[in-house]
């Protein structure tokens, strides 16, 4: 069985388009591993086309940017000018693909901004539980720090008044 047969026989929900393929990682995840038909053995004897791993548990919305830039990529002239124009070409042909992958998941403009918001806010969500949880280890560590000192502080003293009971 050759990988082309192996990721498209396999279990689970399989959403396949002319250049990729979408396998959620289980039934309950939003998660995808994607795959890109990549040229293998390009201009041998054997050449041929297959469906390669491009990444693994990531969200629909990072798989669709990804199926964008692999078809941006493909169709971009091999040889860029060097002024303005070819980025131009590349926004156009970036902006193109997405509106072809909207229309075929059913997904309006709003919708992608609306998801892009979202991963943004779960993003700085984690950021600032990070941070609150960095801000805890040190407070605690200061915490554990003065403690220590206070136990330092309070042998020392009575260290002292035991020397001072001894020479009485």
């Amino acid at each position: 069985m050759d990988n082309n047969e192996e990721v498209i026989s396999s279990k689970g929900l399989l959403i396949k388009g002319s250049d990729f393929v979408l396998k959620a990682i289980s039934e309950s995840s939003t998660m995808f591993d994607l795959y890109l038909l990549k040229t293998v053995n390009e201009g041998k004897e054997n050449e041929r086309k297959e469906f390669r791993i491009e990444g693994y548990g990531m969200s629909i919305g990072h798989c669709l940017t990804k199926i964008i830039q692999y078809r941006v990529y493909n169709r971009l002239p091999k040889i860029i000018t060097k002024d303005d124009q070819s980025l131009i070409m590349y926004f156009r042909l970036w902006e193109a693909e997405k509106q072809r992958l909207l229309k075929l998941f059913d997904l309006s403009p709003d919708d992608w901004r609306m998801a892009i918001k979202v991963k943004k806010a779960i993003i700085e969500e984690r950021i600032e539980k990070e941070v609150a949880a960095e801000e805890e280890k040190e407070k605690a560590k200061a915490e554990r720090k003065a403690a220590r000192q206070e136990a330092k502080k309070a042998a020392k003293k009575k260290t002292t008044s035991v020397k001072e009971e001894e020479s009485e």
